[in-house]
């Protein structure tokens, strides 16, 4: 086998392979890397969403948005619910289900407002069906919720368009939303509900923290591992072939071409 790698032919092939394989290895790893980076960012999101809750206004600004250090921390806020202000969020689906999510400002004794994503709801019978929305608390309401940041917008998605007996959007931006609702200051970013006090008879489904999948990033490093095994087999069935034609012939050190085609 010495001898066959030894010919320029094999010299070449054997670069080659050696080459394809540091790739591979390199785009296996890069897919690891992405998985790696998925599930630190999934336990971060548990991590903030289960710290201890804090006044809102610790943590959001009227000004600006909430920066991505606090999001998916909790905030608490004591105030009553702007009922007759509840907005849909249209193009919502949780558990394989199409719905909305249930925005509802919470409008504190003094100081900005929050807009508080209640939960989802299920869709109507039809496009121009109301869905059926549990009422929120009356009366003065404590609200917990994980911070959110605004949903890029344009005009077009967060303008309130009706369906049925509730004003629509499709983006949570509350800067777009704040003077449509004419409300007179409003936090930034919103909240998702993770508890009320009082609590309610009925409420929306509560959602579901986001987490990233990994599997196609483990499938895709697996894949460019196997890759790599291939390659190293078929250049080792090649080289065992030519050697031995080689011998065949009568031992005089030429052998044929190997077939790229055959390792590809």
């Amino acid at each position: 086998m010495l001898r066959t790698l030894r010919q320029p032919r094999w010299l070449g092939l054997s670069a080659v392979i050696v080459v394809a394989c540091l790739v591979f290895a390199r785009l296996g790893m890069w897919q690891w890397h992405r998985a790696e980076g998925k599930w630190d960012a999934n336990d971060a999101i548990t991590a903030a969403s289960r710290a201890e809750p804090v006044p809102a206004g610790e943590l959001l600004s009227v000004d600006a948005g909430p920066a991505k250090s606090v999001q998916w921390r909790q905030v608490t806020l004591t105030g009553t619910y702007r009922t007759d202000d509840t907005v849909l969020v249209r193009n919502r689906s949780q558990d394989g289900e199409r719905g909305f999510h249930v925005l509802v400002p919470l409008q504190p004794a003094d100081g900005p407002a929050l807009l508080v994503d209640r939960g989802f709801v299920p869709a109507g019978a039809s496009a121009t069906t109301s869905p059926k929305v549990p009422a929120p608390p009356t009366g003065t309401v404590t609200v917990v919720g994980q911070i959110r940041p605004a949903e890029p917008s344009n005009e077009r998605q967060s303008k309130l368009e009706q369906v049925g007996d509730y004003p629509t959007v499709t983006r949570i931006d509350p800067a777009r939303l704040v003077p449509q609702l004419s409300l007179a200051q409003a936090y930034a970013g919103y909240v998702q509900r993770t508890a009320e006090t009082p609590a309610p008879a009925e409420v929306p489904a509560a959602l579901d923290l986001p987490e990233a999948d990994v599997g196609i990033n483990l499938a895709y490093a697996f894949q460019w591992f196997v890759f790599i095994g291939v390659a190293l087999v078929g250049w080792f069935v090649l080289l065992r072939r030519d050697t031995r034609e080689a011998a065949q012939a009568g031992g005089n050190g030429s052998a044929p071409t190997p077939s790229t085609a055959a390792v590809g």
